[in-house]
C-alpha cells in the first residue's frame, strides 16, 4: 500500500517539525529568562532617567522665571507623575542639596546633578503619587526651591 519512499517523507517531515516546535520553545524560553528581565531593566532605567530629567527642567525654568520676575516671588507648579514605576513605589527626594534622586521599592536608586546654581537651596521629598508639586521661594538674598 505504502511504498518505503513515502514513508521515509513522513518520518522526515515528522522529524523536522519536531526540531523546528523544540527551536521555537528554546527561544520562547530564552526570551522569558533572560531578555525580558534585561528588557524590564533597561525600560525602568529610561523612565528614571525621563523623570529626572523632567524635574530639573520644571525646576530650572522656574527658578528662572522667578529670578527674571519682579512680582513672582513665590511660585507653585503641580507636575503630573505616575503612581508606580512598573508596579513598584518610588520616592524623589534632593541629596545634598543639588541632585534629585528616585528609588525604587526594589531598592534601585539613581541620581541626576540639578542643572540650577549652585546658591539656590533645594530640599523635599516626594512618595508614589500622581502629582509633584513643585515650591519656588524667592527674596532678597536666594531663591529655594521644595519638592513635595
Amino acid at each position: 500500500m505504502f511504498n518505503k519512499k513515502s514513508q521515509t517523507l513522513v518520518v522526515k517531515e515528522i522529524l523536522f517539525f519536531a526540531i523546528g516546535v523544540a527551536v521555537i520553545a528554546g527561544i520562547i524560553a530564552l526570551f522569558n529568562q533572560i531578555l525580558s528581565s534585561e528588557l524590564k531593566t533597561y525600560t525602568i532605567d529610561k523612565k528614571i532617567d525621563y523623570l529626572l530629567n523632567q524635574i530639573d527642567y520644571i525646576t530650572y525654568n522656574l527658578y528662572f522665571m522667578s529670578a527674571r520676575s519682579s512680582t513672582l516671588s513665590n511660585i507653585s507648579y503641580t507636575l503630573s507623575m505616575p503612581e508606580t514605576l512598573s508596579g513598584d513605589t518610588y520616592t524623589i527626594w534632593v541629596k545634598n542639596g543639588y541632585a534629585f534622586c528616585i528609588k525604587l521599592g526594589t531598592g534601585t536608586q539613581k541620581c541626576l546633578n540639578s542643572s540650577l546654581p549652585k546658591e539656590t537651596m533645594l530640599n523635599g521629598e516626594h512618595f508614589s503619587s500622581n502629582e509633584l508639586i513643585v515650591f519656588v521661594e524667592r527674596n532678597q538674598t536666594n531663591v529655594k526651591i521644595t519638592l513635595t
